[in-house]
């Protein structure tokens, strides 16, 4: 009688974790009305890079901010307007993206893409969670 009780017991919880376990999931986020904010929050978390009408769209939004990582020599030959210049190669790079409101929404790009890579897995780990970057990089809107 007592195995019996712990067994159902066992059972019982178990399938209280899988219902709880289910409750958490992440939902697909297609149809949400909050689906680019979600695909931003996926844009981190995968290292993903948007194509350039999307990033391009993206910039233009409400309180939008907009870094390009490059050097104050590569922002100074072209940049997009309104964009603000972090330099990935100072030395205090990562402070400076320390100082930034991790809870405003940022679009980055660079020459090509590499230093934007690096610079979302850096947010990331300072706890941004809304930020996107330029697939190709600056480069790729001169084409």
């Amino acid at each position: 009688m007592k195995k019996s009780l712990t067994l159902i017991l066992s059972i019982v919880g178990v399938i209280i974790l899988f219902a709880l376990l289910y409750m958490f999931m992440p939902k697909n986020i297609s149809g949400s009305k909050n689906t680019k904010q979600a695909a931003v929050i996926q844009a981190v978390e995968y290292d993903f890079h948007l194509p350039a009408d999307v990033f391009l769209s993206r910039i233009k939004e409400p309180n939008m901010t907009t870094i390009d990582v490059r050097t104050p020599e590569e922002f100074e030959s072209g940049h997009i307007d309104g964009a603000i210049n972090i330099d990935f190669y100072a030395s205090d790079f990562t402070e400076q993206l320390g100082k930034l409101n991790k809870n405003n929404a940022y679009s980055i790009y660079c020459r090509s893409g590499s230093r934007t890579a690096t610079t979302l897995s850096i947010m990331k780990d300072l706890g941004f969670t809304n930020a996107a970057d330029l697939k190709g990089g600056y480069s790729s809107l001169l084409k």
